[in-house]
């Protein structure tokens, strides 16, 4: 299989994906991957298409998140001359261009109902029909399609038809788990991003600690893995090229970093000593929880349901508030409002 798939994706996830992604670039069908956002849903798409017969021909991108719905079956499809206002040429759609290769649909469930129908009827036929005109042209594309999020749920809230969903279903499904559950891929992904990071600025290739990513699993990565080469690109930035190995120490000086995150996670590991270890546990999985959900404020009631579904430890009211007493003592959140209306706001990181 490609190098890439080796270097960019960890051991642990390959040992899981493997076999999916060889039976996938094998066969010749259409194959649906799905994972949350940053999980590298287009990077297995580009390693199926580079092993499958197709390699040679086109590779194309379409991400349905980025077409306005007005212009969808145009640049979907194609269009003729004179089909809607400002169509002065014919032109070929993105499928067109992708004949006799493969095409990469991103964010299928961004579809209307109608383009989806379109979708549906290209995925049985192979035919395709520009704008403007009634004859239906046939094509040779292989298509992978991605998602993001839940697809059974968007099925139940009506976002996908359902001819379409048991249509893709059936295919080749490979579900790409999210970093927080294969974290021992951490380190191998964190050093092949920050060596080649590293290498760009020319500085010399240094030791990486082992607490390194220790300290680093700490954090969910809610941006999985695009957000660790992201971090891991922005420390081999702002390191000082004369470093000779990087550290807790190392990591932790580095100021400019400022992520939001990760910030608070480092903060709420520095704060062990000074507030116990089995709450500490706690409340970092309330700020991960918390900005994941982009939630910025929440009350007593709130927090003591949050220790039982996510932490799954049933706390009384008098601990929730010793908790939350030391999160203000730290700085992490500050008291609001009062009676009904009170509860903690969670205080910006600088």
């Amino acid at each position: 299989m490609s190098n890439n798939y080796d270097t960019l994706v960890g051991p642990q996830l390959r040992e899981r994906l493997l076999s999916r992604i060889q039976a996938a670039a094998k066969e010749d069908c259409t194959v649906l991957i799905t994972g949350e956002s940053g999980t590298g849903k287009e990077l297995v798409a580009e390693i199926i298409y580079k092993n499958s017969q197709r390699r040679t021909k086109p590779f194309i991108i379409i991400d349905f998140s980025t077409i306005p719905k007005s212009l969808m079956p145009s640049e979907l499809f194609g269009h003729k001359r004179g089909s809607f206002t400002n169509a002065f040429e014919d032109r070929n759609g993105l499928l067109y261009v992708a004949n006799k290769g493969t095409a990469f649909l991103d964010e299928f469930a961004e579809l209307s109902r109608a383009d989806q129908a379109n979708l549906l009827r290209f995925l049985e036929t192979g035919n395709i029909k520009r704008l403007g005109t009634d004859k239906f042209e046939p094509l040779n594309v292989r298509a992978i399609i991605a998602t993001t999020g839940d697809l059974e749920n968007k099925l139940k809230e009506n976002k996908i038809r359902s001819d379409l969903y048991y249509r893709i279903t059936r295919s080749i499904r490979i579900d790409i788990p999210p970093l927080r559950d294969h974290k021992s891929d951490l380190l191998p992904l964190f050093k092949h991003f920050f060596e080649k990071a590293w290498a760009w600025h020319n500085k010399t290739l240094i030791e990486i600690d082992q607490m390194v990513p220790e300290l680093l699993s700490q954090y969910s990565w809610p941006g999985n893995v695009r957000e660790l080469r992201n971090f891991a690109e922005d420390v081999a930035r702002w390191l000082d090229k004369d470093c000779k190995r990087l550290d807790r120490e190392k990591l932790l000086s580095l100021e400019c970093l400022n992520k939001e995150n990760l910030d608070i996670v480092l903060l709420c590991n520095e704060a062990k000593p000074f507030v116990g270890e089995t709450f500490s546990k706690r409340h970092i999985k309330l700020f991960q929880y918390a900005l994941g959900q982009q939630i910025e404020k929440f009350s007593i009631s709130e927090y003591i349901r949050f220790c039982i579904n996510h932490c799954r430890t049933k706390i009384s009211k008098a601990t929730a508030l010793r908790d939350l007493k030391k999160l203000c003592e730290i700085g992490l959140i500050e008291p609001f409002g009062g009676g009904r209306t009170s509860g903690y706001r969670i205080l910006p990181r600088q």
